[in-house]
Formats: C-alpha cells, sequence, structure tokens
C-alpha cells in the first residue's frame, strides 16, 4: 500500500517536468543541440526512480507545502488552564487493537488490487512479447557476406565498440534495429540489405551502433518499467514518445559526428528512403529501431540540414537547463524546521539539575504550545494539570497528564514520556485515542501508542495487533473470556476459573470489574447508591480530581473487592 502511494505521489510530481520540458524544448528549439533535448527526459526518468530527494528552499514543490510554523510562545505554568485544542486526543472512534474484527475494504485497497492487476498484465505482456520476438531471432540466419561484415567492424572501430554484435537478416522488422541489452544483434531486413549500397549501410551501421554506445535500449527498458508502474498517467505515455523521437535524433546527430560534411546530404536521403515505406510496429522495450511519421521525419531531416559541431556556448546552456531543472523538480519542498517537541525542549544539564520541575516545566509548555495552533488536531481541551512526575528513570520521564474535554468530560489520567535527544529533553510524541465504541469492551478508555502513521489529515495508531500478531485475540475468544470474568465475579464460577480468562487480564487488568448487569453493588452488598457514591470517589482519586485521602470514603467497597481500586471515569 506504501509503495502504492510512493507511485501516486511520483507521478504527480512527475506531470508538471513534462510540461515544464515541453516548454524549454518548444521556446529554445533548434537553439539547443540534440543531445540535450534527449537528456532533457532523462531528468524525467530520474525524478520516477528516486525513491527520496533532498530539501530545498529552491524546490517547486514549495508551493504544496508549508515551510515553515509561526512562532509560538510559551507560558510557564503549573495550575490549571483553560485552553484550545489539544492534539493528544483523536476525533475517531478506537476499535481494541487486540481484537480482530474489522474486515472493512477501503477504496485505497481496492485501487492498490486493480492497479497490481493492470501492472501484472503489462508486465507479462511486455515479457512475452521480448520473449517472442528472442525466439524467433534465434531462428533467424546471420549474415555471411564477408564485404558486410568487415563494413560492420570498421563502423565498430571507428566508433571504438568492442563489444560482438551479431549481424542478422530477417523480416520480423522492417526497419533496422538494435535488439538486446546483454548479447545485442543488429537486425536488418532482406529487403533494405538488398536495396542499399555499402555506403548507405555504413550510415545504418553507424547510426545502430550509436544506439549502443548511447545505452538506449537500457534506458528504454527501464522507461518501459516505469510507465508499467504509472500505466494510468497518460501524460507520461505521451512523454516516452517523445523520449523516443528525441532517442532518434540525438543519435542522428551523434552519427553525424562520424561522417565527413559533405556525406551528411547522402545520410539524409537515407534516411528518407528508410523512413518513407514506414509503417507502425508492435512496440517492444529491448529494440532501438529507425522509426517515425512524416512529421517526425521533417524534424530530422531540418536537424541534419542544420547540424554543427556542438559549440561551447551552448552546450553551457544545456548545462544551465539540466541544472535548473534538477534544481527545480529533483529536490523536495522544505518541511518545518523545529518540531512542537524540539520547541518545548530544554537542555540535558538543565533537568538533570533540578529534574522535577524542569520536567514540570516541559509537559506545561507542551500542553501551552498545543493550545497555540488552534482547532486543528484533535477535541477542545477544557483544562490539565500536570498529576505527577516521575524521575526514577533519567533516560525516560514519566509525566502524568489529568485533563477535560468538551466533548468528553474528565478524562482517566494520561502518562507522557520525556525522552533525550541530542543533549536534550523533550516529550515523547504520541496519539492518544479515546474509545467511543458502543460496543467495544474498553469503552471511556482511552488509547495512547507512540508507533503512528501520519498522512493526508489522518492518523493511524499502531496497536499491539499491529505490533505482534502472535499475541491476538479473536473476537469470539474475547466474549467468551468477558463471560467467564462476569460469571466468577458473580459467584457462579471459582476464582481457579480464572486462569482461562488470563491471556485477556494480562493485557488489561480493568476487565477483572466486568460484572453481568445488575450484579455490582448486589454481589458487593451495597444498595445503588452507596455503590455508586464509592465508586465516583475512586474515579475521581484515578484522574487526580480527589486526593488518594478520599480513598478511605469507598474503603468498605475496596474491602469487599479490591480490583475496583482501577475503576477509571466512563464516556
Amino acid at each position: 500500500m506504501d509503495f502504492l502511494k510512493w507511485v501516486l505521489t511520483t507521478s504527480l510530481m512527475a506531470t508538471p517536468l513534462v510540461a515544464l520540458i515541453l516548454a524549454i524544448k518548444y521556446a529554445l528549439g533548434n537553439r539547443l543541440k540534440p543531445r540535450w533535448h534527449y537528456l532533457l527526459w532523462l531528468l524525467l526518468t530520474l525524478r520516477l526512480l528516486i525513491p527520496w530527494a533532498p530539501e530545498s528552499s529552491f524546490s517547486i514543490f514549495n508551493l504544496f507545502t508549508n515551510p515553515s510554523q509561526t512562532p509560538i510562545q510559551l507560558m510557564n505554568t503549573d495550575i490549571v488552564s483553560p485552553l484550545a485544542p489539544a492534539a493528544i486526543i483523536s476525533k475517531v472512534t478506537l476499535t481494541p487493537a487486540y481484537v480482530v474484527e474489522s474486515t472493512s475494504i477501503t477504496l485505497l485497497q481496492i485501487g492498490f488490487w486493480i492497479w497490481l492487476l493492470v501492472v501484472i498484465g503489462l508486465s507479462f505482456y511486455t515479457i512475452l512479447v521480448n520473449r517472442r520476438f528472442a525466439n524467433t531471432l534465434s531462428k533467424q540466419a546471420c549474415v555471411s557476406d564477408p564485404t558486410i561484415l568487415r563494413l560492420l567492424e570498421q563502423c565498430k572501430q571507428q566508433m571504438n565498440v568492442k563489444r560482438d554484435i551479431r549481424l542478422m537478416v530477417s523480416n520480423q522488422t522492417v526497419s533496422p534495429t538494435l535488439f538486446g541489452f546483454l548479447q545485442p544483434s543488429l537486425i536488418i531486413s532482406y529487403q533494405t540489405l538488398a536495396a542499399l549500397s555499402l555506403e548507405q549501410l555504413r550510415y545504418i551501421f553507424l547510426h545502430e551502433l550509436a544506439h549502443y554506445k548511447r545505452k538506449d535500449i537500457a534506458v528504454n527498458w527501464v522507461m518501459q518499467v516505469l510507465l508499467i508502474l504509472h500505466w494510468f498517467n497518460p501524460i507520461l505515455w505521451y512523454a516516452y514518445y517523445r523520449m523516443r523521437e528525441d532517442q532518434e535524433i540525438a543519435c542522428d546527430a551523434q552519427t553525424l559526428t562520424y561522417i565527413r560534411s559533405n556525406e551528411v546530404q547522402e545520410y539524409g536521403q537515407t534516411i528518407i528512403s528508410l523512413l518513407e515505406g514506414y509503417t507502425p510496429q508492435k512496440h517492444i522495450s529491448g529494440l532501438a529501431r529507425f522509426f517515425g511519421n512524416k512529421k517526425q521525419l521533417t524534424r530530422r531531416i531540418t536537424m541534419i540540414k542544420l547540424f554543427k559541431p556542438a559549440s561551447f556556448r551552448w552546450s553551457i546552456l544545456g548545462c544551465v537547463v539540466l541544472l535548473l531543472i534538477a534544481g527545480l523538480f529533483l529536490t523536495d519542498g522544505k518541511t518545518s524546521a523545529t518540531s512542537l517537541e524540539e520547541l518545548t525542549s530544554k537542555s540535558a544539564a538543565e533537568v538533570q539539575k533540578n529534574p522535577g520541575p524542569a520536567a514540570r516545566s516541559i509537559i506545561t509548555d507542551y500542553f501551552t504550545a498545543i493550545m497555540a495552533k488552534g482547532d486543528t488536531d484533535g477535541a477542545p481541551l477544557m483544562s490539565f494539570k500536570v498529576v505527577g512526575i516521575d524521575t526514577s528513570d533519567m533516560n525516560r520521564i514519566k509525566a502524568s497528564i489529568a485533563s477535560e474535554y468538551e466533548e468528553f468530560g474528565i478524562m482517566p489520567a494520561v502518562d507522557y514520556s520525556l525522552i533525550k535527544v541530542k543533549n536534550r529533553y523533550q516529550v515523547e510524541k504520541q496519539v492518544c485515542v479515546y474509545d467511543m465504541a458502543p460496543t467495544s469492551p474498553t469503552k471511556g478508555t482511552v488509547h495512547c501508542d507512540v508507533n503512528f502513521i501520519e498522512g493526508d489529515g489522518t492518523v493511524s495508531v499502531l496497536g499491539p495487533a499491529e505490533v505482534d500478531p502472535a499475541k491476538l485475540i479473536s473476537k469470539d475468544e474475547h466474549e467468551k473470556m468477558i463471560k467467564i470474568i462476569k460469571d466468577v465475579n458473580a459467584g457462579y464460577l471459582p476464582e481457579s476459573a480464572l486462569k482461562d480468562a488470563q491471556p485477556l487480564l494480562d493485557k488489561d487488568p480493568q476487565y477483572r470489574l466486568s460484572h453481568h448487569p445488575g450484579d455490582d453493588y448486589i454481589n458487593a452488598g451495597f444498595s445503588e447508591t452507596d455503590f455508586k457514591r464509592m465508586i465516583k470517589v475512586i474515579q475521581d482519586v484515578n484522574v487526580g480530581l480527589l486526593p488518594e485521602a478520599s480513598l478511605k470514603e469507598a474503603q468498605p467497597l475496596l474491602d469487599k473487592m479490591p480490583e475496583y481500586r482501577v475503576a477509571r471515569r466512563p464516556k
């Protein structure tokens, strides 16, 4: 799924690059040499290939990102403060991470399977076509005429090509073709071999050897793979078509550097004679061959007529254009330089000198900074209080926060960690989700996790189900264990039966409180009014609204049922 998101993102980022390349090609025209026209398309290939790009303030993608944050004014206070929205409570419903019950399919999942099926289909087709062509070619004859073979060797020496390249004759392709990346073969049809003179054959050999020297077959294969991944983007298919055009013209330009100036016109005539009878053929990725319609033929002949050896001035222009586009499109936009956690941090020396007050100051500043962000990340926070600071482990200082939210009321206390990063103590970022599911066994509780993924306005919390699948509890097993606990609490089963519910109790001791409806205060031997009063006292103590000493008012209940010591206030 993440790979598809990367493909979609790079495809989107490559689209304006195609538009810019076409605009530059149109604006500069013949002032930009054929080689540079072609190299522009290689920047597109790079943009589609790179999984990561350095951030730059020069990047065009800064137009679509928020490169900076408004400075936040911090307040140092240890009292309960009225706050604006805070990011620690998400406005979503949490299904317990250890209960496997969701089988919903998202649009992204459907899109992923459609994309994958098309990718597999196109990959199979590409491999099949190339394999068939290679099999057919293996049955064709090699050219045995010593004069022609000698001419090919002379061309290879002239272009400093040392690789063995087979010269084959076949009617499988109409125009001269170079096929194969690992074992290249130069293929000429019987008609072409019979119609062209030795001098014209020399031009053809030089042209196809130019394809080999420029590694055009390898480039074509890379682009074919990228097109398969980005099959949904018609702009990239058009870009590949234009790239192949420029590839042929750049190859013509390189060929012209190996022939004499008085042979240029004859080379052009050879191209015309080959392309006059050109008919479109099935696309094969492993080929580099003559191709083109009348418009492309006109471009090639115009380039051949105007051809001049590359000048230093135009080479500088090509370099400048390439560097400009690379700076704009091969970099990513800058993101925020300072996070909220970094902004509210303190030096390790300051914290270690006076751990308690320093840690309290950091966590208070952190919540105050969240207030300044406004209602963008979660439910509106009405008040908060630092209930306790635990500095027994200086590698992970614990801060317990009690809070009250506009939508949820008083919430259970949440623990935050202060960790040392680059010799400074800062809050470890986490996402907390309030369980509002009507049928959830953990309704009214808060689930916090430092393992989460942010993106496109959504937050995914990675709970134990994703961390350790081996310890999952199915929905049926969960319900079975809840019933065992309820039966034990109602006296229908002995205490020893709890061993069958131990996996659930290990995950959350709160489930030890589970009772059948109506059993709670009856089994405790109290009136409903007294039972609810004592439960409320325990809940208020657990969220820091009452001191520990208040528990004496609930002692009769705790004496009979000590498991209620962990009672939390529900929604």
